[in-house]
């Protein structure tokens, strides 16, 4: 296989030393579509980026090893000569190096700066980021329990209980969708107990996808029946004229009818999706 490798790299390398636009081509390409710069909070998704990015471009044997640097040399005839392979394998490298260089931001490139591949910048990230250590998944484990709504959106709530719980799976600890679900409902805020209440209710656990859908839908509902509540009553005369006319027949099913949406919605909470 190294063989091949070698005769496949040595068959485009003259191409590559002839026309140096190709190099400068695949390092536009390549800093366009790593457009997330890593931080020391956003590895799992940063890592997805450079995962794409080195698929897409058939870029992995640089990473993985399948596809290892030539020697610098070759013995031709008795002489040692240099390598079109190996020269051509270096540039490429550099040019990804040079990519995922230009993908961090400021304060992680010293920690990177003596790397001399790409594959070992890589390396020492994964090292930093994606450490496996217990003290990590114990402070991310922790970092969630204490997660809560607070004055945030539903969406972004759930947004940060998924970076999370990335992060916990990057580490080697992945939940599963119902400790997620648990800990997603614990956080809500008092004026979520209702929907709360009917999600525990439910004869089958509730997917975390479909969770983030009822949770907004719910916002939705609430964020309405704010603005409709600060709203004055159009009907009070009407109401009160119907008492002093003794006309309470009008009334008599008031308390039947559906006490606002809510229910509505809560029933629909109740009932999985087909």
């Amino acid at each position: 296989m190294a063989a091949e490798n070698s005769t496949s790299v040595n068959s485009i390398a003259s191409t590559l030393l002839t026309n140096p636009t190709l190099p400068i081509n695949l390092v536009a390409i390549t800093s366009s579509q790593l457009p997330l710069k890593l931080t020391t909070i956003n590895y799992p998704s940063w890592k997805a980026h450079v995962d794409a990015m080195l698929f897409g471009y058939d870029l992995i044997g640089y990473i993985d090893g399948s596809l290892p640097c030539p020697p610098p040399t070759i013995d031709h005839n008795g002489s040692k000569s240099p390598n079109l392979a190996y020269t051509f394998w270096m540039r490429r490298d550099k040019l990804l190096f040079l990519a995922i260089i230009g993908a961090l931001s400021d304060s992680i490139i010293p920690r990177v700066s003596s790397k001399k591949t790409s594959s070992e910048v890589l390396a020492k990230l994964e090292g930093l980021y994606a450490n496996k250590s217990t003290t990590r998944i114990m402070g991310l484990q922790e970092t969630l329990m204490k997660l809560s709504r607070g004055s945030s959106s539903v969406a972004d709530y759930l947004g940060s209980i998924n970076t999370i719980t990335d992060d916990l799976a990057l580490a080697g600890a992945p939940l599963d969708n119902i400790k997620l679900v648990i800990h997603a409902l614990n956080g809500l805020s008092p004026e979520f107990k209702e929907i709360a209440a009917a999600i525990r209710a439910r004869d089958t656990v509730i997917s975390f996808e479909e969770l983030h859908d009822k949770l907004v839908e719910y916002e939705s509902f609430l964020r309405r029946e704010e603005g409709q509540s600060s709203s004055p009553p159009m009907t009070v005369n009407n109401t009160h004229s119907h008492t002093k006319n003794g006309k309470k027949g009008n009334n008599k099913n008031w308390n039947n009818q559906p006490r606002n949406n809510e229910d509505i919605l809560l029933v629909n909470v109740i009932m999985p999706r087909r």
